[in-house]
């Protein structure tokens, strides 16, 4: 039998940044060694870093542009018919 699913939680922006920088720190300081032992690759260890890198940059544009995105969602009706091509 499963367990109920709990509600999700809100979490913010600035919490998921923070959680990536965090994860970043953690793998800066694990993969020269997995490295090292031949269990990752040092290209791997490169791409990943480099996508939590994307993530992170991500998620301070959408910080950073955050009214604007509530306010698109919030309009995106008006917006769409305004960009409609007319025929």
């Amino acid at each position: 039998m499963q367990p109920p699913e709990l509600p999700a939680r809100k979490i913010s922006l600035s919490q998921q940044i923070e959680e990536i920088d965090w994860e970043l720190a953690r793998r800066k300081n694990d993969y020269p060694r997995l490295v090292s032992r031949g269990k990752l690759r040092e290209s791997e260890a490169d791409y990943q870093m480099e996508r939590l890198r994307a993530a992170r940059a991500t998620l301070e544009w959408l910080q950073g542009n955050e009214d604007f995105v509530k306010w698109a969602i919030a309009n995106k009706d008006t917006i769409k018919q305004k960009m409609e091509v007319p025929r």
